[in-house]
């Protein structure tokens, strides 16, 4: 619970609201049951007598005890005030830097030898790079002219158009058409004839020299 006050006399805020329990504590009691300890640990001045607490009807007696906790209150207010300024640290004003006009020429100069380096190491690679290809492309045309002359003196290979007999001459010598691509045989029931058709089955494509011989 909060309770707002309003200073009488003494040190402290004017006015403001306080907590009258923390932690299941009374933060405020009445001022005859501890006026003796208040009055050892708190300041004198603005402090009621005796007499007049006694004297007091309750209300009286919770504003006296208002006026004794709003002491307390401000004591502690100017003692961390205190502290604080205490503890405050002062920034000393930074100090104009002088600029070094030919350290920062030889800098520059450093960077700058630093970036044509690197320009210069790349251009390097580059170069060593295409060197590489062009030797290995070459070296690449050079063993395949020599296996090709290797087969040409040897005889060596598989040569297609000559070694593998054509149909269109045992097709001419049988007097039967020869279609365009592969061929096969169709075997006619009715007639009890065979004859040359063209088919896409690798399977069943013949070669009619072969077939002939």
């Amino acid at each position: 619970e909060r309770m707002f006050y309003e200073k009488v006399s003494g040190e402290g805020p004017e006015s403001g609201w306080v907590s009258t329990m923390f932690r299941g504590k009374e933060l405020l009691v009445l001022l005859d049951e501890e006026l003796s300890t208040n009055a050892e640990t708190t300041s004198n001045e603005g402090a009621p007598s005796d007499e007049e607490v006694s004297s007091a009807d309750p209300a009286e007696r919770a504003e006296l005890a208002m006026q004794l906790y709003s002491l307390r209150f401000g004591e502690a207010e100017v003692e961390g005030d205190d502290v604080a300024a205490a503890t405050e640290k002062v920034a000393a004003p930074s100090l104009p830097v002088e600029r070094d006009e030919a350290a920062e020429q030889a800098i520059r100069a450093e960077f700058d030898a630093a970036s044509d380096c690197q320009d210069g190491l790349e251009s390097m690679a580059r170069a060593a790079l295409k060197e590489l290809k062009e030797k290995e492309h070459e070296r690449k045309q050079k063993i395949a002219q020599e296996k090709h002359q290797a087969r040409e003196d040897f005889d060596i290979g598989w040569k297609a158009a000559e070694h593998i007999p054509r149909n269109d001459a045992v097709a001419e010598r049988l007097a039967c058409e020869l279609p365009q691509g592969m061929c096969c045989l169709v075997f006619n029931e009715e007639s009890n004839s065979v004859s040359v058709a063209a088919t896409v089955e690798p399977s069943a494509a013949i070669n009619l020299e072969y077939l002939s011989t």
